[in-house]
């Protein structure tokens, strides 16, 4: 579930179980280009951290998207946190692709 406004400057609130819910400030938004949010609430080991989404275009249709999470505090969980991204993105992955093949 996601409550969200895709301006620059506002919050977007996450939710994908009953335990997994988090906020993040919108803070840049560039079109077909980059998005980044800054982690505001939810999970304690994320405080502060950056997230960046960027988009290019990769010739044939396709679009690469690279991701990054930055400014993440030292509490010995990255590999637990990579591995939840991980896992993340391939369920991203697979959703776009089912929609895009209804579409």
């Amino acid at each position: 579930h996601v409550i969200a406004t895709p301006v620059s400057g506002t919050y977007a609130a996450f939710a994908f179980d009953e335990d997994q819910h988090f906020k993040v400030l919108l803070s840049e938004i560039v079109r077909d280009e980059k998005i980044v949010w800054e982690y505001t609430g939810g999970n304690l080991d994320w405080d502060h951290s950056r997230i960046v989404f960027r988009l290019e275009e990769t010739g044939k249709g396709k679009t690469l998207l690279t991701f990054s999470q930055s400014e993440l505090p030292d509490t010995g969980k990255v590999d637990k946190w990579r591995n939840s991204w991980s896992n993340f993105l391939d369920q991203l992955k697979r959703f776009v692709l089912k929609e895009l093949s209804h579409a």
